[in-house]
């Protein structure tokens, strides 16, 4: 089976940056072309490379909207090591981004090869958002059988909320962003979670997400170094 993304991911996964169109999504670029570039940093503010974003198809029914995404990872040495593609469909002014994009980029390259069958609930994100508003569940379980291993790992995105309105600036610019708070729930040998924040600009996307390890301390970052729509 093919595997379709990341995300970050670094949290929210992502939650990732697509151009608006005036009769679907409000928050991403819905148009061919669009990309958009990160920088990943660690715990200790140390660069571990970069993710770039394409939209390179896009088709529309009405009012509704689906975009394909490439997504590139490279080192610290900007080395390609991993490539993968999601989609998200906009419709009735919701955008549902693929359960797939909670996947993470190092899991993805552990299990890359292995049979793997996926399944689970996409993100949704509403055009109208508002501070204090609550948003809805998303979930994504992958089932592998690993040199004959049979392995379940499951990734709960919970307690989602739209947390406040503020500027922030990054190397591609300063933006006025909605801050929605989410926790990262992973299940395998154990059940861990983890708290984190994106920033989300209108008509860019996100331009930062930081994850936090359970005592608060910040895990990783991503943040928006440039962008073209």
């Amino acid at each position: 089976m093919k595997i379709k993304i990341i995300l970050l991911v670094l949290l929210f996964p992502i939650i990732f940056p697509i151009y608006a169109q005036e009769s679907c999504s409000k928050y991403y670029s819905l148009e061919e072309g669009a990309d958009f570039q990160y920088a990943k940093y660690g715990k200790n503010g140390n660069n571990e490379g970069s993710i770039l974003y394409k939209v390179h198809t896009v088709s529309h029914k009405d009012r509704d909207t689906e975009a394909w995404m490439k997504i590139t990872y490279k080192d610290t040495k900007r080395k390609e090591y991993l490539t993968s593609d999601y989609n998200f469909n906009c419709i009735d002014n919701v955008v549902e981004i693929d359960y797939e994009s909670m996947i993470s980029s190092e899991t993805l390259k552990q299990y890359k090869g292995k049979k793997i069958d996926i399944s689970g609930s996409d993100i949704l994100l509403p055009n109208d958002l508002s501070v204090g508003q609550k948003l809805e569940d998303a979930s994504v379980t992958m089932k592998m059988d690993v040199d004959g291993t049979k392995m379940n790992f499951q990734i709960e995105l919970i307690n989602r909320s739209v947390e406040k309105k503020e500027s922030t600036t990054t190397p591609a610019g300063t933006f006025n962003c909605y801050v929605i708070y989410g926790e990262r729930v992973t299940k395998q040998m154990e059940q861990q979670t983890f708290p984190s924040l994106l920033w989300l600009a209108e008509g860019v996307g996100m331009i930062k997400q930081e994850t936090y390890a359970k005592g608060g301390n910040l895990m990783n970052s991503m943040v928006l170094t440039q962008y073209s729509n």
